[in-house]
């Protein structure tokens, strides 16, 4: 059996040329695995 994951998000085009604002919901393991976890938690108030 396989791990699989799915992702939630918007993709937002913005005005200024080459603007582009991804939105997902991932898992705060996920983040801490690539050392962004503490960002999300100061970010956010987790």
């Amino acid at each position: 059996m396989r791990n699989r994951a799915t992702v939630n998000g918007a993709i937002e085009i913005g005005r200024a040329p080459g603007v582009i604002q991804v939105t997902f919901l991932a898992p705060l393991a996920a983040l801490d695995a690539v050392c962004l976890g503490d960002y999300a938690r100061e970010r956010y108030g987790l």
